[in-house]
């Protein structure tokens, strides 16, 4: 009994230290829709490394993140799209707005070799409120892995006792 406890609380820990890829999949297949795209875009244009929500660091991301998108809401990204069609926004600085360039299979990421003073600054945009927080908004992985050793500990001492 006293194994097979301990073995359930270390495969918590270890499932506790696996992260899964929290991209938006149905984004790419909405983007195509909504653009009418001959194909899905790659996951690149918004993701820098393996898709998650921590890696939607490319310029245009972050110019769709500032136009108002939220993960897993299509409705936001047809209205970001919508937003940045109508500034004409242009997170290379190449003067050829990014819903052009995808519309004409390029990448908004991507200068084409044009500049016209430089793209969306890719500095995240400033948060205000209650909201606003230098800090992860979770906890990282490891630190329930550690509460989990540190209970394992603690019920193996006070069983030893």
């Amino acid at each position: 009994m006293k194994h097979r406890a301990l073995g359930l609380m270390a495969f918590a820990a270890l499932a506790s230290l696996s992260s899964t890829a929290s991209a938006t999949p149905n984004f790419p297949s909405a983007l195509q829709s909504d653009l009418g795209l001959a194909s899905a875009p790659d996951c690149s244009l918004c993701h820098a490394g393996a898709p998650s929500s921590t890696t939607a660091t490319t310029p245009f991301a972050l110019s769709m993140r500032s136009a108002g998108l939220v993960a897993y809401d299509t409705g936001s990204l047809a209205s970001a799209l919508d937003k940045l069609e109508a500034d004409g926004t242009d997170s290379d600085g190449d003067c050829v707005p990014d819903v052009t360039e995808l519309r004409q299979g390029q990448d908004p990421n991507v200068s084409n070799g044009g500049s016209c003073g430089g793209g969306v600054s890719t500095a995240s945009p400033p948060r205000y409120g209650c909201g606003a927080t230098i800090t992860p908004t979770r906890a990282p992985a490891w630190s329930a892995a550690f509460v989990l050793v540190a209970l394992s500990l603690l019920v193996v001492r006070r069983r030893r006792n």
